[in-house]
């Protein structure tokens, strides 16, 4: 085995790999409380954006690019989707591995003493089905603990992707930083709106559009964040849905008999099958998610 590559200075020491996140770590039960984060600066836009439409015409500037409704109706669709369930079909799906696991350890100590007082061909035959089975009980733990696998990445990655954006609505309601460059703020917006079109001068127009140009930039950024947390969210409930189904429905083994195969399956139906396997729409469109099974 060979040691640390070495460096400029010496051998670089190696860094310990850091523990897979899990889905029950994540310090939220569902989707909504994550977004809770956020209200504070959804409020904030309900605040700013009315004041925007009264900018515009004032300052000759066209519309903002969204409105307070259309920002609310795409945050909506991120929210409903349960974690504490997701992590837990993960968690049961490798409590079914145990399980399999556990049935086939049984039937082998079993099988075991029964040969050392057994044996010719009928011995030989139930020794073969033995096999049969571990063989299709490695395969089920295999495709079992892969979905769980599966569920728990898919969670993590909604998860950060839904953080980020409560963590972006958020900050819009942060005051400005001390060393942010002097801005025009809302009271003198409301100093100028309030007194008439007919007294408004050039310099209080360059007001308006100083106050409306920092808005609008804010909001094409949280406009492009919700369309990456939309594609990434979109993507990753549609690959999960995608590899549940074909972990579910393929063989759980290549079987090389068909005794095998028939021992896989009846694991499957015994085990497996009434346990559903949540998967929220991936259609993030739809509103809140649904949770479907696959067939």
């Amino acid at each position: 085995m060979t040691g640390p590559a070495p460096g400029p200075r010496g051998p670089v020491p190696l860094r310990p790999v850091p523990d897979a996140r899990r889905l029950s770590d994540v310090d939220a039960i569902t989707s909504d409380a994550l977004l809770a984060r956020g209200d504070p600066g959804l409020r904030w836009l309900g605040e700013q954006l009315p004041r925007r439409a009264l900018v515009g015409p004032r300052a000759g500037l066209p519309a903002a690019p969204a409105d307070a409704a259309d920002i609310g109706a795409r945050v909506a669709r991120h929210r409903g989707v349960d974690l504490t369930a997701l992590a837990g079909t993960g968690d049961g799906l490798r409590r079914v591995a145990q399980d399999v696991r556990g049935r086939h350890r049984a039937l082998a100590e079993e099988a075991g003493v029964l040969w050392d007082s057994w044996a010719g061909p009928a011995a030989d035959g139930v020794a073969d089905g033995v096999v049969d089975v571990a063989r299709a009980a490695h395969g089920v733990v295999d495709v079992l603990e892969e979905i769980a696998s599966r569920v728990e990445d898919a969670g993590v990655l909604v998860t950060d992707a839904v953080g980020e954006l409560a963590l972006a609505l958020g900050a819009l309601a942060d005051p400005p930083a001390p060393d942010d460059p002097p801005a025009p703020v809302a009271a003198d917006v409301d100093a100028v709106l309030a007194a008439g079109p007919e007294r408004t001068t050039a310099s209080d127009v360059a007001v308006l559009r100083a106050w409306a140009a920092a808005l609008d930039a804010r909001l094409h950024r949280l406009l492009a964040l919700l369309d990456r947390t939309d594609a990434v969210v979109a993507q990753t409930w549609a690959d999960l849905a995608a590899d549940v189904e074909r972990l579910w429905t393929r063989p759980p083994i290549d079987p090389a008999s068909s005794a095998e195969a028939e021992a896989a399956q009846a694991l499957l139906a015994e085990l497996v099958a009434p346990m559903p396997v949540a998967v929220p729409d991936p259609d993030p469109g739809r509103g809140p998610s649904g949770l479907r099974s696959p067939r």
